[in-house]
């Protein structure tokens, strides 16, 4: 199967979503390879853009 990119919009960024995007962030390669499939962590939709997050991901991916 020939490798995929899929981009992945997330609804929020606490206790889950914050796991996701770090779990995305630091094993994207090692999913990559297992399942053949890219997974791109693409927007990430949050009440507040300016708050501090756990995970460091660029400015523009945050959106309200």
């Amino acid at each position: 199967m020939p490798d995929r990119a899929i981009g992945v919009g997330m609804l929020g960024m606490g206790t889950v979503g914050g796991g996701v995007a770090a779990i995305l962030k630091a094993s994207g390669s090692k999913l990559k390879e297992n399942t053949g499939f890219d997974l791109q962590l693409k927007k990430v939709l949050v009440r507040d853009t300016a708050l501090s997050r756990k995970v460091s991901l660029p400015p523009d991916m945050f959106t309200t």
